[in-house]
């Protein structure tokens, strides 16, 4: 399962309040592409030029919601299908 939001500010930024709320692990970016692979199984991608961030993992709805959180992004920001 999978769950998005959209951010429209820096990856600097997605990547500090990845590691405020807990999540450890690596960075790879290419492009206009940036993807987290965290050493619990959790994905987070970026793509800068639409602003979709795309969440997998054990348990993405949860990872969704605390990177909101953390980012200051309202619920009408997410995009739960």
């Amino acid at each position: 399962m999978t769950e998005t939001l959209k951010w429209q500010g820096s990856l600097d930024r997605l990547k500090q309040a990845v590691t405020f709320i807990g999540r450890t692990g690596d960075w790879v970016e290419e492009d206009a592409l940036a993807r987290f692979r965290g050493h619990e199984g959790d994905v987070i991608t970026f793509w800068s030029l639409t602003g979709s961030v795309s969440i997998q993992g054990k348990n993405p709805k949860a990872l969704a919601a605390e990177l909101a959180s953390e980012l200051g992004l309202q619920k009408n920001t997410l995009d739960l299908d």
